[in-house]
């Protein structure tokens, strides 16, 4: 169990006072927990103070108790909290310390010394359990924002902590990762494990978290069973300043904006990029209507970052580009 005894944090340097305010909340054992709220509440923080990131990455004055299991951690250090609790970020990319997947996964062991025979058979069951075998010896670079994701999971478990810390574990995920982090999840339930997660996106945590916990201002309004809180209506969580908590759009107000008139179009012709191990993207002939908002959709890894990457002239790429009928060098796209 972790028990969060009156405990107030404020950055260093902050004109906004506290980020959390005479917060106190119990954290049952081999539970999933999730930390709600508007951007900016403190569910972070609060996730912070937890993994050990507060105070000693993000420098400020904290006071008040953490307890887990009775025993006061506080005065831990992030290394000494590591063999307790496994963090999972926003960014994946913000916690590798590696270049391929592979060092990646046995990086934790590696630090905690132990041995070539544990971390080989760890390995191999982290591997076979999270099903990526097709994600050993990768560049992480090369990897879509999913599969990072999974090998961030993967890494942190490796250890084998008995407690984990997700922040935003979905922000750049598509809905099939979603949902393989939601069976991640599940499992790590299904091993006794106590799983904290703060989130903007709720809706796939449905039919495994087991107590939703909103934060305002730096404090906690309520607690509530999940079973009660996926129940609420929507209106209601909106005045949380939550998402939605049903899949259904329906009801999703159009945009009262007048659109920007314009009989101009970017045309794009021959797009042709390809990263080393031949994924890339091929596009033949694109009109993008200027003064419209457009979006491009499409799974994780589908090419649509490196798209944009093309279109605004950051990746150098073979192919046209047209305002109208006037060509636009690449390196001007920027400009436009």
């Amino acid at each position: 169990m972790i028990e969060i005894r009156d405990v107030s944090f404020t950055y260093a340097e902050s004109e906004q006072g506290s980020s959390l305010d005479h917060v106190s909340l119990v954290i049952p054992k081999g539970k999933v927990t999730v930390l709600c709220g508007r951007s900016g509440c403190g569910k972070t923080t609060l996730a912070r103070v937890i993994n050990g990131l507060v105070p000693y990455f993000y420098k400020g004055e904290i006071t008040g108790d953490i307890l887990i299991d009775g025993k006061s951690i506080l005065k831990k250090t992030v290394q000494e909290r590591a063999g307790l609790i496994g963090s999972v970020f926003q960014n994946p990319r913000s916690q590798f310390f590696n270049v391929d997947s592979t060092s990646e996964l046995v990086f934790g062991c590696e630090n905690m010394q132990f041995s070539h025979k544990e971390m080989e058979e760890r390995l191999q069951y982290t591997i076979k359990s999270f099903g990526v075998e097709g994600l050993v010896n990768k560049s992480l670079f090369k990897m879509s924002g999913g599969e990072k994701q999974k090998i961030a999971c993967a890494s942190v478990s490796m250890p084998g902590p008995d407690i984990y810390v997700l922040d935003e574990p979905t922000s750049n995920l598509d809905l099939l990762s979603i949902k393989e982090l939601a069976l991640i999840i599940t499992k790590w339930k299904a091993e006794g494990k106590t799983i904290i997660i703060a989130d903007h996106r709720l809706n796939y945590l449905r039919n495994v978290a087991d107590k939703v916990v909103l934060v305002e201002h730096g404090q906690i309004v309520w607690e509530k069973e999940a079973g009660d809180f996926f129940a609420i209506p929507d209106e209601e969580a909106h005045s949380y300043g939550l998402r939605s908590l049903r899949t259904s759009l329906k009801g999703c107000n159009e945009s009262q904006n007048k659109e920007r008139e314009s009989n101009s179009s970017l045309n794009v012709k021959n797009l042709d990029f390809s990263y080393e191990d031949g994924i890339g993207i091929h596009i033949k002939n694109l009109m993008l209507p200027m003064g419209k908002i457009i979006g491009i959709v499409g799974e994780n890894g589908a090419g649509k970052s490196t798209f944009v990457r093309c279109l605004c002239g950051l990746q150098k790429c073979n192919g046209s580009f047209y305002i109208d009928d006037n060509r636009v060098a690449s390196k001007n796209l920027l400009k436009e």
